[in-house]
């Protein structure tokens, strides 16, 4: 079993995100005490949840488990429930067993069934085994659930929320938010994204959310909107004229291109009076948007009216009127002469690359067909294509050769075909590469995709023959033939086509060698995959993308079917990617599920530049069944790399990992499963590796000292507790994992393994509580060394204390006016630790844990346009505070004046969607994980633009030469520039050109 090696971290830099955290990997102990019956075998089992995706996830916090035995003779086991566990040690009869996990959660008050797995393992006398239990939640088991909660200003008018289909953003459901601002949705599984819309008279604002949804799983979702979340909003509107037209249903959409490809939004329009209005966020340039009107007739034809683009920028358009429409009649025949067809259609084309489509209809018995479409302005080409449903299955496409000339009437008599029929014949070899063909057959499809007849092939020499119909223009017709691995079988895309037209084509080579490096393959889910057989040994990088889907690409071993790896979201946004070291010569097949929507996707594949690592790992003292060594570019294990596991025979372990310029040193883990208890122990490499010069070998990883202790003990917990759970760290800004336990909510009891230590030793931790009025953490400090603590109690205080006080103004550049944004942050014992908006009469208040008892806290102001667009100026208060409210916190004047710092920020040639920081001194990952403001120079503002520019509002008494951080938010990867730049001018910055800091 792999042993995934992940860390948890904090998410956040200076913006609002909203983070629902996934699975967590906890240490897992086992019950002491127990004799082993001879007769009977000693099965360890422990339970874990092995999802390690990066997209949004229901919360998995299991109130149960219950492990249940079902053997395949006359023994028998009862059920065990384990609460506040997730480990049991069980004897059982000699037997083969079918061992099931089940978590259990608890949404509104009922308990559901929502992950299970089940494993098979055979028992003998006087045996002893380790097994762990990946559970994971179903995805077509019945509806999951979303529990939302959305607080917001009074002076609110209008509130929504929906649900739209990822895939095709249809409305799934929806929510009045003025009426029902928390419930609680069945919904079915699958993948959707959530839009909130909250609209003044002059302002809204949005929230947009990707969302999971599992079977008996629920996914939360919770915002409290304030008055600065609102931004100028504009609202297209106009008319609809349907005059002559019975219509039943009319809707407008918006696109960002003329070909129509990228939605924006849609709105249906009023049948009464013909009227529509939309509302938009204010853009920061004008920007054309072009309108589709769709119109659903009483007579049942779908209409599909194009309009003139409308210019959009900072203010409302008004009085945008569409129509009346002048429809023309396109009509004419089709000779499907040849063609045994159940359905055809005639698809109308404004453009021969068959991107702007204008309507369809249906080809009648007697070949006859019409389309109506709307009226040109001037003379315009319009091209045609015949869609053919076989008899008997199959599809044919075919095209009009030459486009019909169309301007403001009507046109009769449009012929089309007849079309080539009768039968060519293609012929040709196929070369398998060793690779076992699932049958003597091969499908062959035209350049549109359709099925255009089946190949037989000779398995004795490879030949290949076909008969097919002919087509009227030339057509690349591609091959695609089923391989079976022994475990499964593929439909696999082969790289070669054939052009074909209408005469006999022979000698057609094709050759199972799969796709080569840089090309991409277009395919769709549940469809064909990728076959690639690399001409050398070494890693190579698969990357699956997709605008319309969530992909999760898998790699498999071409000749034996198994998964070698696979992937959700590595690479950028919802993509895959994958790095993995192939073998010279061997096949490999590549594609991607439908976990949550069918679609489009592509596969492209390449050789990156890597660095090897290889070495050997001591594992004196512990008797593993597994281990595993992680890579990571930092030393607080957040940046992960990559992990290998290694040979327990010899301690040998190599692993390949990208190059990077900017990558000097990795920092090691390593993970072990002792054999006899199954636990995982962790150590961690105390030098880091030089990798600067590349590939590093002879790298020794231990001996450790693989001594543990068991802690246990009790947890005072908050009122309306729903889970809880505790964490330890090493470190005191909580980034160094020791353990994880869950905590009964019904007796606070709780325990956990960790390493022991030489001497006695400060460890930290964080108890983190989901209640029905919210989420609370507190931390604290535990002295441990060698020896096994129990009965800790943990007397936490989760009570809150307010600050309060006035800002007796804030003046930017002498100006009267205070800014339209204005709030007031503190900082406890110099780390961020809450914030609020100062009210229009300068009062404010804040509240912080009553734990932060004997703390200096330290208060600044940040103030500007808006939540994104501020400054933070240091108010030069501090308090000190005990566990008692603190008022009247006079904190001043602030009077600053500013001045301007811009530029670009890019990629190599490709400008970025970015957030851009700017610093008087270097920062790093850590500091901004950890909180620590002081980190961020106070009188500097970070900021989100337009992809490509930035502009910052600073203090002008900041010094004119500053340091730049840059996130890049397509990849979470982090840059800063090497030294400082010059701010007297434009900055361009160029992160192929800034030190890589790692992912936030």
């Amino acid at each position: 079993m792999k042993y995934s090696i992940k860390r948890f971290g904090i998410y956040g830099i200076l913006l609002a995100l909203v983070v629902l955290a996934g699975c967590m990997n906890p240490l897992i102990s086992t019950p002491d005490g127990i004799s082993q019956d001879s007769s009977k075998g000693k099965l360890s089992l422990s339970i874990g949840t092995g999802d390690s995706s990066r997209t949004l996830l229901p919360k998995q916090a299991f109130t149960k488990y219950v492990l249940s035995f079902v053997s395949d003779g006359l023994p028998t086991q009862s059920d065990i429930t384990l609460t506040g566990k997730n480990s049991a040690v069980v004897e059982l009869e000699p037997a083969t067993w079918d061992i099931t996990a089940t978590g259990y959660v608890m949404i509104n008050g009922t308990e559901y069934p929502a992950a299970a797995n089940t494993v098979t393992e055979t028992i003998s006398a006087g045996s002893a085994k380790s097994v762990s239990i990946d559970i994971s939640a179903a995805q077509n088991a019945g509806n999951g659930y979303f529990t939302y909660s959305v607080s917001y200003p009074s002076h609110v008018s209008y509130a929504s929320l929906q649900l739209l289909k990822l895939s095709d953003y249809s409305l799934v459901t929806s929510a009045d938010l003025l009426s029902d601002p928390a419930d609680t949705l069945a919904v079915a599984p699958g993948f959707y994204l959530m839009r909130i819309y909250l609209a003044t008279n002059a302002e809204g604002a949005y929230r947009t959310e990707v969302v999971h949804i599992y079977s008996n799983m629920e996914t939360e979702a919770s915002y409290t909107i304030t008055s600065e979340d609102f931004k100028n909003t504009i609202i297209l509107s106009g008319t609809v004229d349907l005059t002559g037209l019975d219509v039943n249903y009319v809707e407008i959409s918006f696109y960002e291109d003329p070909n129509y490809w990228n939605w924006l939004d849609w709105v249906e329009v009023d049948l009464a009076d013909g009227t529509w209005s939309m509302f938009f966020l204010a853009l920061p340039v004008a920007q054309e948007m072009y309108p589709e009107i769709y119109i659903y007739t009483a007579s049942g034809e779908d209409l599909y009216l194009k309009a003139a683009p409308v210019t959009v920028h900072n203010e409302s358009v008004q009085n945008i009127n569409f129509g009346p429409f002048t429809l023309i009649n396109l009509s004419g025949t089709v000779d499907l002469t040849g063609y045994d067809s159940v359905y055809a259609e005639v698809e109308v084309y404004a453009d021969a690359d068959r991107n702007v489509w204008l309507g369809y209809g249906e080809v009648q018995t007697d070949g006859t067909w019409s389309v109506k479409v709307p009226a040109f302005t001037s003379a315009t080409n319009v091209y045609f294509d015949v869609y053919i449903e076989l008899n008997g299955g199959g599809y044919a496409d075919r095209k009009k050769a030459d486009p019909v000339s169309v301007y403001n009437t009507s046109v009769s008599g449009i012929a089309i075909g007849p079309f080539a029929s009768g039968a060519i014949t293609l012929s040709g070899t196929v070369n398998t590469n060793g690779l076992t063909l699932d049958s003597d057959s091969m499908d062959m499809y035209d350049d549109d995709g359709n099925y255009i007849g089946t190949a037989a092939i000779d398995t004795q020499d490879n030949s290949w023959t076909a008969n097919i119909t002919p087509f009227d223009v030339d057509t690349k017709v591609s091959f695609a033939v089923s391989v079976d691995t022994g475990s499964g079988i593929y439909d696999v895309l082969l790289s070669e086509t054939a052009t074909v037209r209408d005469t006999n084509v022979s000698g057609i080579a094709l050759n199972l060698g799969g796709v080569t490096l840089g090309a991409v393959t277009e395919l769709y889910t549940n469809g064909y995959v990728v076959l690639f057989i690399p001409e050398t040994a070494g890693a190579f990088t698969f990357d699956a993308k997709s605008d319309d889907i969530d992909t999760y690409m898998y790699l498999v071993d071409g000749l034996d079917g198994s998964v070698l790896i696979y992937d959700d979201d590595g690479g950028e946004g919802y993509n895959s990617r994958i790095t993995y070291d192939l073998q010279a010569g061997h096949p490999y097949l590549v594609y991607s599920s439908d976990r949550w929507d069918s679609g489009p996707y592509t596969i492209t594949v390449s050789q990156p530049q890597v660095i090897t690592l290889s070495g050997t790992v001591n594992l004196t003292g512990i008797t593993a069944s597994e281990a595993w060594i992680g890579v990571y570019a930092d030393s607080y294990l957040n940046n992960y790399l990559g992990e290998t596991q290694a040979n327990l025979t010899n301690g040998s372990w190599s692993i390949t990992i990208p190059k990077s310029a900017s990558l000097t040193a990795v920092y090691l883990e390593l993970a072990v499963e002792e054999d006899s208890s199954g636990n995982w122990f962790y150590r961690y490499v105390d030098t880091p590796v030089n990798v600067s010069g590349g590939s590093v070998s002879g790298i020794s990883v231990g001996p450790f000292n693989w001594s543990s202790i068991d802690l246990d003990g009790t947890v005072n917990l908050p009122d309306g507790i729903n889970y809880a759970y505790i964490q330890f760290y090493s470190d005191a800004g909580l980034n160094n994992n020791l353990a994880y336990s869950p905590v009964n909510s019904a007796d606070g009891s709780w325990s956990c393994t960790i390493p022991a230590f030489s001497s006695s030793t400060v460890i930290y931790y964080e108890v983190y509580a989901d209640t029905n009025s919210g989420d609370f953490s507190r931390t604290g400090s535990l002295t441990v060394h060698n020896q096994n603590m129990s009965g800790i109690t943990l007397a936490l205080n989760w009570g809150n204390i307010t600050l309060s006080g006035t800002v007796s103004s804030v003046l930017f550049d002498n100006e009267q006016e205070r800014p339209f944004f204005v709030g007031v942050g503190a900082d406890v014992n110099g780390k961020q630790a809450s914030n609020s908006k100062v009210n229009t009469d300068g009062s404010w208040s804040i509240s912080l844990p009553a734990s932060v008892s004997a703390s200096t806290v330290s208060f600044y102001i940040f103030a500007g346009e808006s939540e994104f667009e501020y400054l933070v100026v240091n108010s030069g208060v501090t308090r000190s505070v005990s566990d008692q409210d603190v008022g009247n916190i006079s904190l001043g004047d602030i009077a600053v004046n500013t001045r301007t710092v811009n530029g670009t920020v890019k990629n190599g040639s490709s400008a970025l969607d970015a957030s851009v920081m700017a610093l008087t001194q270097p920062i790093t990952i850590n500091d901004i994980m950890s909180g620590a403001s002081s980190a961020i120079v106070p009188g500097v503002t970070a900021t989100v633009f337009a992809p490509g520019v930035w502009s910052l509002v600073i203090s002008s008494s900041a010094a004119q030469n500053l340091y730049f951080f840059v996130i890049d938010w397509d990849t979470g990867q982090c840059y800063i520039t090497g030294s400082s730049v010059n701010t007297s001018s434009p900055v361009t910055l160029d992160v192929s050109a800034m030190t890589y800091l790692g992912y936030l």
